[in-house]
C-alpha cells in the first residue's frame, strides 16, 4: 500500500472534513482538504494528488459537477481516482459516480475502517497500472 498517496479531500462540513483529514494521516497518508469544488480546482492544478474524496453537495460545485468537469478539461489531474461521500444513498447520484468514473461510494456517517480499505485498494490499483 502506497502510504505516501497524497489525498485531497473535499468535505463542506468543518468537523467531517476534520475527521476524515485526522483518519488518513494517522494512517500514513499525506491528506489536504477543502470546503468547496471551486477550491478544489485550484488545489488540483497546484498540486499532484493520487486520490479525492469528496462529498456529492457542496457548495457552488457539487460533486458530481465537480467530477464532471475535470473529466472533461483533460489535464494531467483529469483521471484522478475518486471516492464519493454522501448523506443520502440516492441510486442516481451513485450512477452519475460510476459514469464519472468513481471507485467507491459510502453513505455518511462514513465508517473509517471501510474508507480505509477502499483507499488502499483503489491505490493499489493505480500503482498496479503504472
Amino acid at each position: 500500500m502506497n502510504k505516501s498517496a497524497y489525498i485531497l479531500c473535499l468535505e463542506d462540513q468543518a468537523d467531517l472534513l476534520d475527521d476524515l483529514l485526522l483518519e488518513l494521516r494517522d494512517h500514513g497518508y499525506r491528506a489536504e482538504g477543502c470546503r468547496d469544488g471551486l477550491t478544489a480546482l485550484v488545489l488540483l492544478g497546484e498540486s499532484r494528488f493520487d486520490l479525492m474524496i469528496c462529498d456529492i453537495q457542496l457548495p457552488g460545485l457539487g460533486g458530481i459537477e465537480l467530477l464532471n468537469r475535470i473529466r472533461k478539461e483533460k489535464r494531467r489531474y483529469s483521471e484522478i481516482p475518486a471516492i464519493l461521500l454522501s448523506a443520502y444513498g440516492d441510486r442516481d447520484f451513485q450512477r452519475a459516480g460510476h459514469e464519472q468514473g468513481v471507485k467507491a461510494y459510502f453513505v455518511k456517517p462514513v465508517d473509517y475502517r471501510e474508507l480505509l480499505v477502499a483507499v488502499g485498494g483503489i491505490l493499489n490499483a493505480a500503482e498496479e497500472e503504472l
